[in-house]
């Protein structure tokens, strides 16, 4: 069982993201608050908590470093764009795991879930940062690139289907995914293995034998 807590200043936010949570087999949510001050003095007992960008005035950032509590946590935004420099404080010092708008439906929010819980895997949304999984793991790594990282099994999956010429929107019917969600799992895998077109996945995924596409015969 998945344990989830919620800090966020909207109540309304915080009781419809318990309510669409609650609808998801596997995951429990501890609580939902609005205020740091209610917060308990321990969360060890929590796999996730989903957090607002500012509560009591204090911003995520802030709390999160002052308390240090290096929770995995999700930072739900109403920005349409955050800052890079916020991002990666975020990411390497606090223990942000993933990036989600406010509008996330519950189909994509199940998945950042199982993402960043279950597989214990970034989930940056290109919607709302410009940061790249191959960027942080550059950084995690000294600086020394992204050349073979590992690819989550669902990645290898997508890599795959991609690589068959499987549109995003067959993908996501076929694995019962968000087509929102197939499309970060690309962009993610693209971005850990330095792939930048659709040429360069299938000749990838051929040369590393994750599908059965035969190269075309020279006439």
């Amino acid at each position: 069982m998945v344990k989830i807590g919620i800090l966020h200043p909207w109540a309304a936010v915080c009781q419809g993201l318990k309510a669409m949570l609650a609808q998801m087999p596997g995951i429990e949510v501890s609580w939902a608050l609005t205020s740091f001050l209610e917060v308990p003095e321990s969360l060890d007992d929590l796999d996730l908590l989903i957090i607002g960008d500012e509560v009591d005035g204090l911003s995520t950032d802030e709390f999160l470093r002052r308390n240090g509590t290096g929770q995995r946590s999700l930072l739900l935004t109403a920005r349409s764009i955050l800052s890079r420099d916020l991002v990666m404080r975020l990411l390497l010092r606090a223990g942000v795991v993933g990036f989600a708008h406010l509008s996330v439906s519950p189909e994509r929010l199940g998945d950042i879930v199982h993402t960043t819980v279950v597989e214990e895997q970034f989930d940056l949304d290109p919607d709302v940062t410009s940061v790249t999984i191959g960027e942080i793991m550059a950084l995690a790594a000294g600086g020394k690139g992204n050349s073979g990282a590992e690819l989550t099994p669902r990645e290898r999956e997508v890599l795959g289907m991609l690589a068959e010429g499987i549109t995003p929107k067959e993908i996501a019917a076929a694995l019962n995914l968000g087509v929102k969600t197939v499309e970060v799992h690309k962009y993610n895998l693209m971005t850990k293995l330095g792939l930048h077109n659709q040429a360069q996945v299938t000749h990838y995924a051929i040369e590393n034998g994750f599908c059965h596409v035969l190269a075309p015969v020279p006439a």
